[in-house]
């Protein structure tokens, strides 16, 4: 693919796109765009258009997953003492949930046993959730 030189609506447009995709998060979307990023040479700057994001299985997951998540949005980063002491489920099962949530890379893990959101997600996990209780009666959310 040869590189195209942008003109301002076109720049605008892309920006546009990313701002929307990001939920209105401009930090969400500076990091969409630099992940854009493919090539950088003589002060041009390449970047590829970036994909949607699917959303279908963040929506699809379980509950206790969605509890989980909250608590991240509530805490920012936890340990394993911690996410035991705010979730109350038994050892086994939060690190059935903890290791999926990692595999599908809504969390991760920066360092030891601490855990965060990934900052990509971070918006598209506060959508589902804030979507989730505000109609509690059709997601099962809060008990």
């Amino acid at each position: 693919m040869s590189p195209v030189s942008l003109s301002i609506n076109r720049e605008a447009r892309l920006f546009s796109r990313l701002f929307k995709q990001s939920g209105g998060n401009i930090g969400s979307a500076l990091l969409m765009w630099m992940a854009a990023i493919t090539d950088v040479a003589n002060k041009t700057v390449v970047v590829h258009t970036p994909k949607t994001t699917d959303l279908s299985p963040l929506k699809a997951i379980d509950p206790e997953m969605k509890q989980l998540l909250l608590q991240f949005i509530l805490h920012r980063q936890m340990d394993t003492a911690k996410l035991k002491r705010v979730s109350h489920m038994e050892d086994h099962i939060l690190n059935d949930k903890i290791q999926m949530l990692l595999r599908i890379g809504l969390l991760k893990n920066p360092s030891g046993n601490l855990y965060e959101t990934d900052p990509f997600m971070l918006h598209h996990i506060h959508a589902i959730i804030q979507n989730e209780l505000l109609n509690p009666a059709e997601n099962n959310l809060i008990k």
